[in-house]
């Protein structure tokens, strides 16, 4: 009787921890923040001034999700054009996300946005003007404005005003670009700003540089016309490169091929690069490289001239340069052109001619220009990602 007695109570303390466990996991599960990306969907609670919760973005197609555990919202607006958030992370800093697509991260922005702007840079030794289309974080813009021959910096952004203000307040070493005064930054959709520059007296000064800074394809729809791209291409010589931000080729393959087929219908030149974006859904990422004179690969890069900008990157290098074009076999097959390494002339790939303490420095010195903001990550090295 008195085994029996334990028994029976041995199985309802279970029961009652088991209903207790359940109900914490749903609870957590529950009050999980999944966001919008690729056809995902969004789930809202309430808002305390900061939530730590899970940040979750998820790729529907695929059934995958990344995670950000231990995350905490710390800002939210809706604009006119779009809804913004910022998540602070132990492990990668403020998380921007706009229209529920986490855009950048402290940790890992540098190797979005130094391959958006190191790649064509490296063709242009005297760029004087460069536009970006997009872009209000400052990313890109901070790195053009490394370049001292860049006399005339115009960022085009529909919600300007209100990306800014959140660089300012989360991202301020992006937000320094924006007191440069070679800055010129317009709270305008960017499609209209170029009709109006086309039809005004600037359409004699074309751009050198043309980069195309998006949210997700379908959020900025008048930025994916076959309009726009004709545009571009009127504010540009025939020396210029164009950048478009693309996509995963490894998740939304569909997207990068239909993009690159339609860009190569306006330039000689429409090859596809790509990059190892950590905190992206896939980790992949890609851009396009757009021009009607120079070819990424046979149009020899003048190292010695870039080496003397001193820069100081992340990921991009003058040895990872050219690998960026080399492209996987199954999206060579997708792409109606791919640049190949054998059209890389002699004399074309960097050489240890080039001093050493021009190159970038080492993790070290990385470590010390680190752009992360909380100190918690300051002995972190972004390789290690």
């Amino acid at each position: 009787m008195c085994s029996a007695y334990r028994t029976v109570a041995f199985l309802a303390g279970l029961a009652a921890l088991t209903s207790l466990v359940l109900y914490l996991v749903s609870d957590h599960v529950f009050n999980l923040y999944n966001v919008t990306c690729f056809g995902a969907f969004s789930r809202h609670s309430s808002l305390g001034s900061v939530r730590s919760k899970p940040f979750v973005e998820m790729q529907a197609a695929l059934g995958v999700a990344y995670v950000f555990d231990h995350s905490s919202l710390v800002y939210e607006v809706t604009t006119p054009f779009q809804h913004i958030e910022v998540y602070q992370h132990y492990g990668v800093g403020n998380i921007l996300v706009i229209d529920g697509s986490l855009q950048i991260t402290t940790r890992d922005e540098a190797y979005y946005h130094e391959m958006m702007v190191h790649v064509p840079m490296a063709y242009l030794p005297n760029a004087k003007r460069v536009l970006i289309v997009g872009g209000g974080d400052g990313g890109a813009l901070s790195r053009v404005a490394a370049y001292g021959h860049v006399t005339e910096m115009h960022l085009v952004d529909i919600d300007m005003y209100s990306v800014r203000d959140v660089s300012l307040r989360y991202f301020p070493q992006l937000y320094s670009a924006f007191l440069d005064p070679r800055t010129r930054a317009h709270a305008s959709d960017g499609h209209g700003w170029i009709r109006d520059r086309l039809l005004g007296a600037s359409a004699s000064d074309p751009f050198d540089l043309v980069i195309v800074d998006s949210t997700d394809y379908g959020s900025a729809e008048t930025l994916f016309t076959e309009e726009f791209y004709a545009d571009v291409k009127r504010l540009m010589h025939p020396r210029s490169i164009a950048i478009v931000n693309l996509d995963s080729p490894s998740w939304n393959l569909d997207i990068v091929s239909t993009v690159q087929r339609q860009l190569a219908g306006y330039f000689k030149y429409a090859f596809v690069y790509h990059a190892h974006q950590p905190t992206f859904l896939g980790g992949h990422y890609s851009y396009l490289f757009c021009s009607d004179a120079i070819h990424p690969m046979a149009t020899l890069v003048d190292w010695g001239a870039w080496s003397k900008q001193r820069l100081t990157t992340y990921y991009y290098s003058p040895d990872l340069h050219h690998g960026a074009f080399a492209l996987p076999a199954a999206v060579q097959r997708q792409v109606s052109m791919s640049a190949q390494l054998k059209d890389v002339p002699v004399g074309g790939f960097p050489s240890n001619r080039i001093p050493h303490d021009f190159w970038p420095d080492a993790p070290v010195e990385a470590r010390r220009l680190s752009p992360l903001a909380p100190d918690a990550l300051q002995e972190d090295d972004p390789a290690e990602l």
